[in-house]
C-alpha cells in the first residue's frame, strides 16, 4: 500500500480547509499579487490545487495525475 494512502481519509474530507489555507498563506507574497488580482484566474488555479490534493492521496498517478503536474505551473505563470 502507498505511504499517502490512509492519509486520504483525512485529507479528502478536509481538501477545502487545506486549499483555503494554501491560498491565504500565499496572499501573504507580493510575488502572488498578480495571481490574486486575475479573479478567473486565481478561481482555477484554486480548483486545480484542490483537485490535485485529492489525487495526490488517491494513489493513482497516471496521465491525469501528470497533466495537473504540469497544468498549475502554467496557471501560476499565466497569474504573474
Amino acid at each position: 500500500m502507498h505511504v499517502l494512502l490512509p492519509r486520504r481519509e483525512v485529507v479528502v474530507p478536509r481538501a477545502d480547509d487545506y486549499v483555503i489555507a494554501f491560498f491565504d498563506y500565499l496572499a501573504g507574497f507580493e510575488e502572488a499579487a498578480a495571481l490574486f488580482s486575475k479573479l478567473a484566474v486565481l478561481g482555477e488555479a484554486k480548483w486545480l490545487k484542490h483537485d490535485h490534493l485529492i489525487a495526490t492521496v488517491q494513489g493513482d498517478y497516471g496521465k491525469r495525475y501528470v497533466d495537473q503536474r504540469l497544468r498549475l505551473p502554467l496557471i501560476w505563470s499565466s497569474g504573474c
